[in-house]
């Protein structure tokens, strides 16, 4: 049959992205935007039963919570079209969260899912694996009746299976059923605390659950080259040119070059060499020189992010000098992907005679046409009344295929300059900038 519905709406504007069977023989299209009722007839026509269409907002898909949510659209139903697969695997899913719960029963905080790597996280209280031997009796009961649920449900895909009290922070998590919707921020939160404490102590993976390490956790997934260029004003207009490189060290270690050059004499160049995991974090040391109009900046600092689903917390603490100066500074950020493909983000930098805000966004609009490209926009302003805008463009040369939030955490970081308020608010009181 699912060739048979395929077929009669080729030729169709129909775009159904599920076909289901009721008790009484009426097919359910699902689709997203109207169909004409002469259209309607037609499919019935060609497939000799009654056609319903039901048209789903694309806001209520966005507002679901768990997979169990998504499946009651097909709940007493036959799914008899799925090109995706997406609801037949999602009722499998959540047929695993019903068998694991019968065998766990309260023990079981949680059942998430992260579809990249199709990996379930079954997250246990944090008594039920304290004693001895208590993690891997957990685990061998999970496997069996993971083992059990393959048979039955016979699916086109496999799962990896992690068992513990904790997930890895950066892990993006779909909650299974709907008992695992109120645990997914304070099983984050305690993900998160525990790897905080595991740098401490070398052990960046924590001890709280077992799987096999992912095949592409690389600091640098390839070397690549990013161009960008801009436009902008602050006290004058101006334009930017910039170039960076990432280049792999290591699996787990990589090294990044800036270069940055305006058309009022700015010009700004950076390195860092980094560790990072793509699933939990980065730190790295890094450093800058700047000038403008002969005042020059050289910054040292050490920094740190924290990759949660799809938030990035980020904080830097460094040195800057310059001819006649020495200071401390300190950064802080937050970057939300409210897609994989539109970031935002907040900054603040807190400098002893000086406080700065950043705010920005940047959005790969053509993921098919020009996929390394992207747009984006800057904003800065201080308690010193300086103000400057930037609207721009970058071209990503390296693994184009991947979303801004992968090639954010698996391809290249952030050039980190102080820009041209900074240097300016360095210059001797009355500088009157010639030209």
């Amino acid at each position: 049959m699912t060739d048979r519905i395929a077929a009669a709406i080729k030729n169709t504007k129909v775009r159904a992205f599920l076909g289901t069977q009721t008790a009484d023989g009426a097919i359910t299209l699902h689709v997203t935007s109207r169909v004409p009722r002469a259209t309607v007839e037609t499919l019935s026509r060609n497939l000799g039963t009654q056609i319903r269409i039901t048209v789903h907002a694309l806001r209520r898909f966005e507002r679901l919570r768990s997979l169990q949510a998504l499946t009651r659209i097909v709940s007493g139903t036959e799914i008899l079209f799925d090109p995706t697969c997406i609801f037949e695997r999602a009722k499998a899913l959540v047929e695993l969260s019903v068998r694991m719960r019968s065998v766990f029963g309260a023990q079981l905080v949680g059942l998430h899912f992260e579809p990249r790597r199709r990996s379930v996280f079954a997250v246990l209280s944090v008594a039920a694996v304290a004693g001895q031997g208590a993690l891997e009796k957990a685990l061998t009961e999970a496997r069996s009746v993971v083992d059990a649920w393959r048979k039955a449900v016979r699916l086109d895909f496999d799962i990896v299976l992690f068992v513990g009290d904790g997930v890895p922070p950066g892990a993006r998590l779909v909650a299974i059923d709907n008992l695992s919707i109120g645990s997914n921020v304070a099983v984050l939160l305690r993900s998160a605390l525990r790897w905080v404490a595991a740098i401490a102590t070398g052990a960046v993976l924590g001890a709280g659950y077992r799987a096999a390490a992912a095949a592409d956790s690389y600091a640098v997934s390839q070397p690549n080259i990013s161009i960008m260029a801009s436009g902008g004003r602050q006290t004058q207009g101006f334009v930017d040119i910039g170039a960076k490189a990432n280049l792999p060290l290591f699996d787990f270690a990589g090294a990044q070059m800036s270069v940055l050059l305006g058309s009022d004499g700015y010009v700004g160049a950076e390195g860092k060499v980094f560790v990072r995991n793509p699933d939990i974090g980065s730190f790295g040391l890094e450093s800058s020189f700047e000038t403008l109009d002969d005042i020059y900046m050289v910054r040292t600092a050490a920094e740190a992010e924290l990759y949660l689903g799809m938030v990035t917390l980020g904080a830097d603490v460094g040195q800057e000098t310059g001819a006649d100066f020495e200071n401390a500074f300190s950064q802080v950020e937050v970057k939300l992907y409210a897609t994989p493909d539109l970031l935002l983000k907040l900054e603040a930098e807190f400098l002893p005679d000086l406080t700065v805000g950043r705010i920005g966004a940047e959005w790969r609009p053509a993921a098919e046409a020009f996929p390394g490209l992207s747009v984006f926009a800057d904003g800065e302003f201080g308690d010193d009344e300086r103000q400057s805008v930037m609207l721009g463009l970058k071209y990503h040369f390296g693994d184009q295929s991947r979303t801004l939030l992968d090639r954010d955490r698996q391809d290249t970081t952030d050039a980190n300059y102080a820009g041209r308020n900074r240097l300016i608010s360095m210059q001797p009181s009355g500088y009157i900038p010639l030209g």
